[in-house]
């Protein structure tokens, strides 16, 4: 039977928390008025989002983050025992 390391799922959340935080600083950096003001023709990929999305998706993925940091920690937290009582 195959078992998981520990340090994969810890390796894989501090990874998904740090891009969530990038996230989060992206919405900070484009909702500067020099920003917002000044059309930019060339902005792809990340930068062409809107500042809300960056921030719904950067909570996102720092909360999945701590979720697998909890699982690698060996904490049985089930998110729909909440639901279902």
């Amino acid at each position: 039977m195959f078992v998981m390391p520990t340090w994969v799922p810890i390796v894989i959340g501090v990874w998904v928390i740090l891009f969530g935080l990038f996230r989060l600083h992206l919405a900070k950096k484009l909702s500067r008025p020099e920003v917002q003001g000044a059309p930019n023709f060339r902005r792809k990929g990340l930068y062409a989002r809107k500042p809300k999305t960056h921030v719904i998706f950067g909570m996102a993925y720092v909360l999945f983050g701590v979720y697998c940091l909890f699982m690698a920690a060996g904490h049985s937290f089930n998110p729909l025992t909440l639901l279902l009582k």
